[in-house]
């Protein structure tokens, strides 16, 4: 059998929690070894009514509009330092900030942006509170049209500290070898 993994394009979606550095981690791993780009995502939820965007009241000094455009400056700035930090020059990456339901702001950055591989990561929640609340993980999943890769939050993954980077160790160069 004649196979070839191609990954060109890695998107892992980020809520600055621990889960999310978990799967973080696994994807910049990944993407150091397939040496794909890896795109980080925050999606910023909106906590109110869509329609005082249009409206002439607002309780707040600054525009709705204004509002959100600041936070995602200010998200994708905390987000960029943040993943300079940990993967420095090794790594090709672009960080991505939106606003809205993140469920339907991943899939459509999947779609957009040609994503070849969705690592995401789950809370773990179950029982009522699944039930009640749902999971963006769950939709996800439904909708993705790319391969995901979901890490538990505090399962054994397959990435482990090297010399003070993350890193693949149990993986060949060349995956045809294995």
């Amino acid at each position: 059998m004649d196979l070839e993994v191609r990954l060109r394009r890695i998107l892992v979606p980020t809520d600055f929690s621990r889960h999310a550095d978990e799967a973080f981690r696994h994807a910049a791993a990944i993407a150091r070894w397939a040496r794909a780009e890896l795109l980080v995502l925050h999606v910023v939820e909106k906590f109110m009514d869509h329609s005082l965007l249009y409206s002439d009241f607002w309780p707040f000094q600054k525009p709705v509009r204004e509002y959100y455009q600041e936070l995602e400056a200010r998200m994708a700035r905390r987000l960029e330092a943040q993943v300079r930090e940990t993967v420095g020059e090794d790594i090709r990456f672009r960080v991505l900030v939106t606003t809205g339901v993140p469920s339907a702001e991943i899939v459509s950055v999947l779609e957009r942006e040609e994503v070849d591989l969705l690592v995401i990561s789950t809370h773990g929640r179950g029982g009522i509170a699944q039930a009640l609340l749902g999971s963006t993980t769950e939709r996800v999943l439904r909708k993705a049209g790319c391969p995901v890769l979901s890490i538990r939050s505090g399962a054994e993954g397959f990435v482990r500290r090297r010399g003070g980077k993350d890193s693949y160790q149990s993986l060949p160069e060349d995956v045809s070898e294995a």
